[in-house]
């Protein structure tokens, strides 16, 4: 879905000048990247101003006409950005949200409040629901023993000895059924899986490059995209759907020496392009990118701040 068809249809939930329900979760830390999930029974007056703060993070932080929505495949460009991911059997981290018994109560008495790992704010109006996800950073989780806290009753002053949780005016992910709108990626690749995603879509282009039998030394592109850091990682994920993938092998490697840009950095040996130092990736990876405006390899135009493909009938109006 476009930014249009999404900002629509949490229209059609916030907009209608009916007032929606809400239900407020705590998402807290199973084994390893894992969560589950727990209801906060909350009392109306509580309600009404999650409800309130809920609205507000919905309006301004992902329907205004400034705010930018990139595909996920283009984290690596670090925009400021929310940044669109449709779930699948290949990536799902919030296939809880489809199972109607999220009824377990969340009980500060018989869970550690330092296992808390976020909040999830369900806005539904009739069956039509989304969801945001608020992370619980230190800051939001208030230790009795940590912390003395009071609060003035009348003219006195006494000791809050509970457990306090405390909420913001922030929505790093939204949930519309299988969307994922994210504005934070790191809370997404630090407590989601989402780096297993990353790692997933990257070798899906390296068996696509060893299916053209274009790499002259796969082993040192496997190695760069399975190391520690993520950088190759997203690179190789971005170009998922280039059209230089799509080209025929004896075109590509013939066309490569004819390109300016391309033809002093890319190397071409026995046949193959060179990938044996990290700079030859990083040259490689540039190539697969080919974000030049008129793609001197596939003559296909682009939009060059997203790379999609320009529909000619546009141009010529």
């Amino acid at each position: 879905m476009n930014k249009q068809e999404i900002t629509s249809k949490i229209k059609e939930i916030t907009e209608t000048g009916a007032v929606c329900g809400v239900d407020v979760y705590v998402c807290l830390k199973g084994e390893e990247q894992g969560f589950y999930i727990e209801k906060m029974i909350s009392m109306n007056s509580l309600k009404d101003r999650i409800r309130s703060i809920a609205l507000e993070i919905i309006n301004t932080q992902y329907l205004q006409d400034e705010v930018v929505y990139c595909d996920i495949l283009d984290v690596i460009d670090n925009k400021k950005a929310v940044y669109v991911l449709e779930q699948s059997d290949e990536y799902k981290p919030f296939a809880l949200l489809n199972d109607d018994s999220m009824d377990e109560v969340f009980n500060f008495d018989e869970k550690d409040i330092g296992n808390v790992l976020g909040f999830l704010f369900k806005i539904n109006l009739n069956s039509k629901k989304l969801f945001i996800y608020q992370q619980a950073y230190v800051g939001s989780r208030l230790q009795a023993k940590n912390n003395l806290r009071i609060i003035q009753k009348d003219n006195v002053f006494e000791i809050v000895d509970k457990e306090m949780l405390k909420i913001d005016k922030r929505g790093e992910l939204l949930i519309l059924d299988n969307t994922i709108l994210v504005r934070n990626v790191k809370v997404l690749q630090d407590f989601f899986g989402f780096q297993v995603f990353v790692r997933n879509q990257a070798q899906s282009v390296i068996s696509k490059l060893e299916e053209l039998d274009i790499i002259g030394n796969i082993a040192t592109l496997k190695e760069y995209q399975t190391g520690e850091k993520l950088t190759i990682s997203k690179k190789l994920m971005k170009v998922k759907n280039s059209p230089v993938l799509a080209m025929d092998k004896d075109e590509l490697i013939n066309k490569i020496p004819l390109v300016p840009r391309y033809k002093n950095i890319i190397h071409i040996e026995n046949g193959k392009i060179r990938t044996n130092t990290k700079k030859d990736v990083d040259n490689l990876m540039k190539l697969l990118n080919d974000d030049y405006v008129k793609s001197e390899l596939t003559d296909m135009e682009y939009d060059s701040t997203s790379k999609t493909l320009l529909n000619c009938e546009s141009q010529d109006e």
